[in-house]
Formats: structure tokens, C-alpha cells, sequence
């Protein structure tokens, strides 16, 4: 009867513990203003919440399972102590040693009784493993209990360390099957958020860029949102002309850099660290597409509505638990979970493994510079906004260095891309030092402060001795694709950039129209109060087959409230 009771109680925990997250974030006021019903998920989306049902299903067996068996030990020992008192220790016990371990290896959950300052900065993996070995190594001290019930405990408290060699086995496997060598790699990277004045800290924490890349600070895109410019990117057009003008835009984007490429025999490898706002992978039909979900559930699941220690420390078995945690498993955003490094070498070894014997694009976006600026273990609400993206583009420079593992495979030839998609801006409130202040904060949200719009772009240094201009020129996100199609596919394309290999392909003067992305009052304040955004904008986007996206009648609208400004500069020969 105790141990029917005791299961029930271990679903009662994790069930409470969602319905308390859901009503404590934001979330809960968000969804019911949202376009949806039940028909707008795809299967994708089922599967997914089935598979996270089956997750806490076996994982509450697996801990009343334990329960069950230190009962047995207390018979054995405390066979005084009143059944209900001895359930009511065991079950409170685990909950805080799980949370406790959480608290250690997360401590950005909300499920903790401990963490130090100390320990921040080192990545546990799978501290509860360790644990749960030291317990089943003390079994062997109850001299009461019979050989055969000391295996059954040491088998359970076994489980976690199985897991653990069942996910570095698939990682050693996902490492013998890359080629042995390539004809070509290609690598085309953006970093979110990254401004122009904060090169320098992502170049002196990354050896790859040090080494290897040749930056243009004097860089800009005409918009200041990923997707849209991602799709400037893509296309070498403004956003008036490619159509994309907005992050989860409903109109179908133009693809045209992947289309080209695979129209040569290229192999495309495409990812992202989380596709939430690009999810330009999923619209463009790429057959290799890695990293994060693109579910509309990302925006419930990711958030702190599933920040839980029984899912916080299964996302460790990171191979193992890739497709089932989606949520959690190397999703920038989930913040608690995410550890940049950890996810760079994770992909690294994802993309080898994809890599074919010819030619090969690996396009790929890292997002950890964007907001909340925090990550697993980069805790600390005592830093400012500043300091906190500071950190961030440190971080992802350290990150780059993993993620390039890839390029260990040897190759014919490297070359490619590293840029950001758009810059960043911070108010005065609550903030001060480096990058700091204008009138609001975030990016794309005034055409007047050109820190969103000023981004980086460097080339390797391969191609980078073939371009024509100064490094010092006037250059836009529409020069990369035309620049790239000449050198790796030589043709021409006609698009809003120019191709920077040719001394006659831009103009002297350069002027680029720069517009914003979403220019709601709440986001003109100096203070900019996130729920009061998102209270006024929820409304205006639906959920079609698992994908949330604009209603088109509000990406009308808003387009019709951009705003606009001209910046300008010169391009200027190298001789």
C-alpha cells in the first residue's frame, strides 16, 4: 500500500512542479491570445510531449523503485519506526537530493538548496551518476541484506552510469564515421547579437578567428532581426525585395543561397543552437538540418515551464537524449541547461559525421550573445546587461574554437564565413560600462541607433587576399552571398549586394536603407518591460502545423510602422 502511495506521491511532484512553473513564468497569460487549437500542432509536437511524459513515467518508477528498496533495508534495521514516518524521510530525502544535485550542476534552477560561486565556471557532467555510484557502493556495507538483494539495489543505482556509457559509446561512434577526407568544407557562421565594437572580445577568446579570419568592422545589415537577416544573407536582397521582414515572418522565404549550392552538388549541413526566431532550416526544406527544435512547444518547453531536475540532469546523456528532451538537451533557449561548450563539441561532432567525400557548406547559428545572456553555468544576477553580453561573447568565442572541430577532417580546401546578423543596444537603466547606453535597448527597435545595425562579417584569410576592397570599406550583409557564389561556384549573381572580388562591382559611395523590426511603443522605453511587449504583440501570432508564425494581417501592419534611415559609406581598393 506504501509503495502504490509512494508512486503516486512521485507524479503528484513533477505534475505540481509544471503547474507552479506555468502560472510563475509568463506563459500562462500569453497562450490563450495566441491563434490555436489542438489541430495547429503537427505530429512532431505529439511525439514530442509523449516522449517527455514517458521520460518522468520512467523516471518516477525508476526513484519509488529506490524508495521501495531502502524500505526494505529499514525492515531490516528500523523495523520500529512507523511505516508512514519511514515513507515520509525516504520521499523527502530523494526530492532533496535531487534537487540539491540540480542545484549544483544548474544553478540557474529554480529546484536548488546549494551552489557556490566557487563552483561556477566548471561543467559537471552528470553529477548525479557520480552520486548514485558512491550509494550503490555503499550497499555493499548492509551486511543484513542477502547477495541477491544486494545486486537488485546496486542494479538501480547502476542505471544512471549505464546511460552515461550508452551516450559516449554514440559519441564515439558519431566520431569514427566522418570521412577520413573531403574534397571541400565550406563554413558559413553567424553569431547572434554580436556588435562591431565587441569583435575584439570574441577574437581574443577564440584561436579559430584569431588564426584563421580577416574581419570588416565597418559592416552593416539592413535589418536588425536574424531571420530577416539571415535572409538577406540567403538571398543578397534587401527585405523589401526578398520578402522577409520580420522574425517567424509566415511568407515562405526564397532559400536561393541553398538552392544554388545544391543545384552544384554541394552537401549542405545546416544548424542552429536555437531556431525559435530562425528557423530558416525548417521553410527552407534542408535535408541535414541539426540543432534545436523549431516546435511551436519550443517557446513553453524551453522556457522555465519545464525546469525540472529529473529533465535538467537526464539533458547530460546528451546523445542519448537529444531527440527525446528536445527542450533541453543543447537548446540555447533554455538558458538553465545550456552549456556553450558542451553544445559546440556536440555539433562539431554531428557535422563531421554528416560531411561527405566532395564538397561540403556547413552553415550554422550560435546564439548565445542574444538575450537573457546567461547560461549554465554563468549564474550571476549581481553583473549588469553589459556585463552579463560581455560575457557572453567571450563564451561563444571559446565556443567557436569547439564547434570548428569539425574542420579536423582534412580537406583539399577551408574557407568561409564568420559574421554576426545584427548588433546589439542597451538602455541606461540597470546597466552601465562598454557598450553602453542609448535610449533603449535590444536591437532592431530604432532606426536611429546604428549599434543594432553595425554587425562584423570576416573572411578567411583565403579568400579574404582575393578581395578587392580595404578592410576599412563600406560592406553589407548583401555582399556575402554574391562574394561567395564567385569564389565557390563561379557565377554571378544578381542581387542588392555587390561581389566584393570584383574592383568594379561596388560603388565608391555606398548608401544602405536600414528599417526596423517591431517599433511598438513598449519596446521605445527607456526601461523596456518584456510582458508589457509581449502583452501587446502575443495576440498577433497563430500556430499552423507545430510552427508559430505572424498572422499576415499584423506582419502587415507592423510593416506599415517601420521606420527608416540611410546609412552610408565609402568602398575603397585595396591598390
Amino acid at each position: 500500500m506504501f509503495k502504490i502511495f509512494f508512486l503516486l506521491f512521485l507524479f503528484v511532484y513533477p505534475l505540481s512542479s509544471i503547474i507552479l512553473n506555468s502560472f510563475g513564468g509568463r506563459f500562462i497569460n500569453r497562450f490563450p491570445e495566441i491563434d490555436v487549437n489542438l489541430s495547429s500542432f503537427s505530429l512532431e509536437d505529439y511525439l514530442s510531449v509523449i516522449s517527455y511524459f514517458m521520460i518522468i513515467v520512467s523516471y518516477s518508477l525508476w526513484l519509488a523503485c529506490i524508495a521501495s528498496f531502502f524500505m526494505n533495508i529499514k525492515e531490516k534495521y528500523l523495523s520500529k519506526i512507523n511505516n508512514a514516518l519511514a515513507f515520509t524521510l525516504i520521499y523527502l530525502s530523494i526530492i532533496y537530493l535531487l534537487e540539491t544535485i540540480n542545484g549544483i550542476e544548474f544553478p540557474g534552477s529554480n529546484y536548488k538548496h546549494f551552489y557556490s560561486d566557487k563552483i561556477i565556471g566548471y561543467s559537471f557532467v552528470n553529477l548525479g551518476t557520480v552520486f548514485m555510484m558512491f550509494v550503490g557502493g555503499g550497499i555493499f556495507l548492509f551486511n543484513r541484506l542477502s547477495c541477491r538483494e544486494k545486486v537488485y539495489g546496486v542494479m538501480l543505482c547502476a542505471i544512471p552510469l549505464g546511460l552515461l556509457l550508452f551516450n559516449y559509446s554514440i559519441n564515439f561512434v558519431s566520431r569514427v564515421i566522418a570521412p577520413n577526407k573531403v574534397n571541400e568544407i565550406a563554413y558559413l557562421i553567424g553569431i547572434d547579437a554580436v556588435r562591431a565594437d565587441a569583435y575584439e572580445d570574441l577574437r581574443e577568446n577564440s584561436k579559430f578567428i584569431n588564426d584563421n579570419q580577416e574581419v570588416y568592422l565597418n559592416a552593416y545589415t539592413p535589418v536588425g532581426r536574424t531571420y530577416a537577416s539571415w535572409n538577406v544573407l540567403t538571398t543578397g536582397e534587401t527585405p523589401l525585395n526578398n520578402g522577409i521582414r520580420f522574425n517567424l515572418s509566415a511568407k515562405a522565404p526564397k532559400c536561393t543561397l541553398f538552392k544554388e549550392f545544391e543545384k552544384n552538388g554541394w552537401n549542405i549541413i545546416y544548424g542552429s543552437d536555437e531556431k525559435r526566431f530562425n528557423h530558416i532550416g525548417d521553410n527552407c526544406k534542408l535535408k541535414n538540418n541539426i540543432g534545436a527544435s523549431a516546435q511551436a512547444l519550443d517557446f513553453i518547453g524551453a522556457s522555465p515551464f519545464f525546469d525540472y531536475p529529473m529533465l535538467n540532469l537526464l539533458s547530460g546523456y546528451d546523445y542519448l537524449f537529444k531527440k527525446l528532451l528536445p527542450f533541453h538537451v543543447h537548446n540555447r533557449a533554455n538558458y538553465i541547461t545550456y552549456d556553450p561548450k558542451r553544445a559546440a563539441e556536440f555539433y562539431a561532432n554531428k557535422i563531421g559525421a554528416m560531411l561527405t567525400s566532395g564538397d561540403n557548406l556547413v552553415v550554422f547559428h550560435l546564439t548565445l550573445p542574444h538575450l537573457p545572456w546567461e547560461h549554465k553555468w554563468s549564474y550571476d544576477k549581481k553583473k549588469t546587461n553589459h556585463e552579463k553580453y560581455e560575457q557572453m561573447v567571450m563564451d561563444v568565442g571559446s565556443a567557436v574554437d569547439k564547434f570548428m572541430g569539425f574542420t579536423a577532417v582534412p580537406s583539399n580546401r577551408l574557407s568561409g564565413v564568420i559574421w554576426s546578423d545584427h548588433g546589439e543596444s542597451f538602455s541606461g537603466v540597470h546597466s552601465h560600462g562598454k557598450y553602453c547606453c542609448n535610449d533603449v535597448s535590444g536591437h532592431g527597435t530604432s532606426e536611429k541607433i546604428v549599434e543594432q545595425y553595425n554587425n562584423f562579417i570576416s573572411f578567411s584569410k583565403n579568400i579574404d587576399r582575393e578581395i578587392a576592397y580595404r578592410h576599412d570599406s563600406f560592406i553589407t550583409t548583401m555582399d556575402v552571398f554574391p562574394t561567395l557564389a564567385k569564389w565557390y561556384i563561379g557565377i554571378d549573381i544578381s542581387s542588392d549586394g555587390c561581389n566584393l572580388l570584383d574592383s568594379s562591382s561596388c560603388e565608391k559611395r555606398r548608401g544602405l536603407t536600414i528599417e526596423t523590426g517591431y517599433t511598438l511603443d513598449a519596446m521605445l522605453k527607456a526601461k523596456v518591460n518584456i510582458d508589457e511587449i509581449v502583452h501587446k504583440s502575443v495576440g498577433g501570432y497563430q500556430i499552423q502545423n507545430g510552427r508559430l508564425s505572424l498572422k499576415p494581417e499584423f506582419e502587415k501592419s507592423l510593416t506599415l510602422e517601420k521606420r527608416y534611415s540611410v546609412v552610408s559609406g565609402d568602398t575603397i581598393l585595396r591598390n
